[in-house]
This record gives C-alpha cells, sequence and structure tokens, in this order.
C-alpha cells in the first residue's frame, strides 16, 4: 500500500472560499512544487512559509515546506495556499500532475502517516471520525481518538501482557534446569486478574459510537400516576403525552425534542414500574428498560409525601453501567404539596401550575452538559475495536485458566502461543498488526487530500 512516488492533491474542501489548499508529500514534493511558481525560493528552509507568485496566472500564494520525518506523512511536503477558486485551484493541480506528482487517492496523506510512523490506526480512526463528525458529540469523540487516547490505553495493556510472555518465555530457555523459574503460576492468575477485568469493562464503560448522532435522552420515570407525562406536556407546552388521573396511562415509551438553551433535547416519557408479571406489563418494563439504558440522564419523578426509604428503593431499582449517567430526583405536584413535609434539597414543580418548570430547564441542561464533559473523557471505540477486545479476552482467560505451576514446566509454549495471540489480537486495533483488507477499509473512507 505504501508507495515512494510522490503525491497531491486538493485538500481545502469543495466549493469556493477565501483560501484553498493543494498538497504535496513525497520525495519530489518540493521540487514539483516549484515547478509552478513564478520564482521559486532562493535557499528554501524546512518548517517555513514563503510568500510567492504561481508562474500562470501570476497569483500570489504562501508556500509551506516540511521536511521528513519531521512531517505529518514523514515524507517531504509541500503545501500550497492560494484564492479558493474551484478552476484555479484544478489548473494548479493539472500542472502539478504533468509536471510527475500522482493524484492522492482517499486518504493516502494519513495512510503514508501510519505506514511511517507518525500515527497509529486508531488516530488514523480518529482523523477520519473528525472529518465525518456532524454533531459537537461526534467531534469530541473523534478529537479523544485522534489525541491517542485509545492508543496509549491498549499500549498500557499490551505492555503488561508482553511483561508476563517474557517471563515465561525466560523460563522455556531454562527448562533443562530445575528449579529454575522466573514467574508461577499464582503470579500469571493475579496479572491477568486485573488486566482481563480492565478489558472486560472497557466496552461497557467506552462511548458508542452508533449513539453519537443522537440528540442527548432525558428519560423520566418513577412509579405510576406521579405525573411523569403531565411533566412532558408542560415542557415542551403542548400535549405529547395522554394525561388521566387513572394509574398506568402510559404503555410505551413516548419521546419529543425539547429546544434548550443548550441545544435540541430528547425526552422520554416512560411507564411506571409495574410488578405484574402479565405480558403486556412484561412489555412495558421492557421498554422502560430499553429507555433507560440509551438515557443521558434520568429524572425520577416522586410524590411531595413520598419519604426517603420510598425514594431510596425507587433509586436503587435504576442502576446502570454506563459512567456518564446522572439521575436526579424531581418532585412533581407542587399545588397539593403539603407544606410540612420537608423535600431534602429536591426541586419541587408543579405540571399542573407551571410552577419551578424553568428551574427544571436549566437543571436538564446543567446535568446533560455535566454528563458531555463526563463523555469527554472516556474511551471512544467502534465495532471493529469491541470486536478485537471480545476476541483479545478469550485467550488471556484460558492461560489464567491454566497457569498453574506444573503447567509453566510442562507446556509453557502454549500458554506462551496463548499471550502472543492476544497481543496480536491487541496489535490489530493500533494497527502493529493488521490484515491489508482492514488497513485499506479504513482508509479508504477517507477524504481526497487528507
Amino acid at each position: 500500500m505504501l508507495t515512494s512516488d510522490t503525491i497531491a492533491a486538493i485538500s481545502s474542501a469543495p466549493g469556493g472560499a477565501l483560501r484553498g489548499i493543494v498538497r504535496l508529500s513525497g520525495q519530489d514534493a518540493w521540487k514539483h512544487a516549484f515547478s509552478v511558481l513564478a520564482q521559486p525560493p532562493v535557499e528554501p528552509l524546512p518548517g517555513h512559509a514563503y510568500q510567492v507568485a504561481l508562474a500562470s496566472p501570476p497569483l500570489p500564494l504562501e508556500l509551506l515546506l516540511f521536511r521528513g520525518p519531521h512531517s505529518f506523512t514523514g515524507e517531504d511536503i509541500a503545501e500550497l495556499q492560494l484564492p479558493g477558486s474551484p478552476a484555479l485551484l484544478r489548473m494548479v493541480m493539472d500542472d502539478l500532475l504533468h509536471a510527475g506528482a500522482r493524484q492522492a487517492g482517499p486518504g493516502e496523506f494519513t495512510a503514508r502517516a501510519f505506514f511511517h510512523g507518525k500515527i497509529d490506526l486508531t488516530e488514523a480512526e480518529g482523523i477520519a471520525a473528525t472529518i465525518a463528525a456532524a454533531n459537537d458529540r461526534q467531534l469530541r469523540a473523534a478529537t479523544t481518538l485522534r489525541d491517542g487516547a485509545l492508543h496509549q490505553w491498549i499500549t498500557k495493556k499490551a505492555e503488561a501482557i508482553a511483561d508476563i510472555l517474557a517471563l515465561m518465555e525466560a523460563g522455556i530457555d531454562f527448562t533443562d534446569q530445575e528449579g529454575v523459574s522466573f514467574i508461577s503460576g499464582d503470579q500469571v492468575r493475579h496479572r491477568l486478574r486485573d488486566i482481563i477485568m480492565d478489558i472486560r469493562v472497557a466496552p461497557q464503560q467506552a462511548i458508542r459510537w452508533d449513539q453519537l448522532d443522537a440528540h442527548p435522552t432525558v428519560v423520566l420515570t418513577g412509579r405510576p400516576n406521579v405525573g411523569k407525562s403531565s411533566l412532558v406536556n408542560a415542557l415542551l407546552g403542548q400535549d405529547r403525552a395522554l394525561v388521566s388521573p387513572v394509574a398506568g396511562t402510559t404503555r410505551d415509551a413516548l419521546s419529543a425534542l425539547l429546544p434548550t438553551s443548550g441545544g435540541l433535547i430528547r425526552l422520554v416519557d416512560v411507564a411506571g414500574v409495574d410488578r405484574d408479571q402479565q405480558e403486556l406489563s412484561a412489555k412495558m418494563n421492557q421498554a422502560r428498560a430499553r429507555a433507560l439504558r440509551q438515557a443521558d440522564l434520568i429524572l425520577l419523578v416522586v410524590d411531595p409525601w413520598d419519604d426517603d426509604a420510598t425514594v431510596s428503593a425507587d433509586l436503587d431499582g435504576l442502576t446502570h453501567p454506563s459512567p456518564t449517567l446522572r439521575i436526579c430526583v424531581i418532585t412533581n405536584k407542587a399545588d397539593i404539596a403539603p407544606t410540612h413535609i420537608p423535600h431534602n434539597g429536591r426541586l419541587l414543580v408543579s405540571a399542573k401550575t407551571g410552577q419551578s418548570l424553568s428551574e427544571l430547564k436549566e437543571l436538564i441542561v446543567g446535568e446533560v452538559m455535566a454528563a458531555e464533559t463526563t463523555r469527554g473523557h472516556l474511551l471512544p471505540l467502534n465495532q471493529r475495536h469491541r470486536k478485537l477486545l471480545r476476541e483479545a479476552i478469550v485467550p488471556l482467560e484460558r492461560v489464567a485458566f491454566e497457569a498453574s505451576n506444573e503447567n509453566l514446566e510442562r507446556h509453557p509454549e502454549l500458554l506462551a502461543a496463548d499471550l502472543r495471540h492476544a497481543l496480536d489480537l491487541l496489535g490489530e486495533i493500533s494497527g502493529a498488526i493488521s490484515p491489508d483488507d482492514v488497513l485499506g477499509r479504513i482508509f479508504s473512507s477517507f477524504c481526497i487530500g487528507k
């Protein structure tokens, strides 16, 4: 996939703009760039920008020069920044191709950076995700990936496994010497236990790419007839959900978009908790559970006369594996709340009179933004990452199960082979070991000129 020829491409966005960029990379990048100039720099230096002009038409431009390996691709790079006329950019490209450069393919600049060791595969995926980001959530996750967070995490786990493997293989070299041992079975199991736990938990606590294109989700839950649907209608300013004094009116999860100062937020009204084991109740509870799993914020709505024990019991039923999930308790029906009952700092609102609804909106926005801040520190994992992590656990668990002192003495090469296989799988995530078809699929999703 890596070639030594010089590539060129228009690297700025399609369409007209104030400035456009034409980029070259390869051993003749400077030479080809100079060929389209009226007067090249007399003594060009890497890391410098030069005010020059095109030979034809005679328009001013800025020339930036970088010398490999101290460049993004690891090769010599020349970048022409000129007026962003599509016709002009195309004309310059034609001249560069005539001079001997080759039109770059999708993602070829980033692919060269990868193959020259300037970035790893997860950082390359982060660049692609940044280009494709359609909202702030996707952009933050892509930035985390591009900045190397997953690469650093994978490297740390791989180094821990490699340490165990090195001690195990050292023991293999001394199998003919009785009593020589570099690591015991108990030590192997102890070290692997923490590694396996970290790899197993990571996908549960990581950002899911398939959820990043959705609006932040707030789920209102609680026991039947506490006024969840009434609160949804009051927040939206319209009758989106059916309301009735009869408990259990809401049967399915109903959603609507709420405009806020922080952007659109999806409100989801779910059925109240029902302990009935009938088929309909079971389906209602399943729909409620699905909505809660997708929530960024849960608003637990309670009655004003609910005591702390009742509220605590309701909270206990809201366990959730996501570290970004936030839960707030809201007391509804302020219009009929007994004045002598304390609410322990919980926001007291009324869907009927509108009391404190503005404060509730502010609370929702604040909690959602706090969840997004927490999310920004989590690992972003796509389906490829998750699949390889699941596969890596299998040989690690096998070693942890079979690593007795007897097996270390009799069959250490089998245990070592499993550790090497786990390292290979982790290596595929970062690109240390990755099949050509995987690399091709990743880089082909890029734009031309990236």
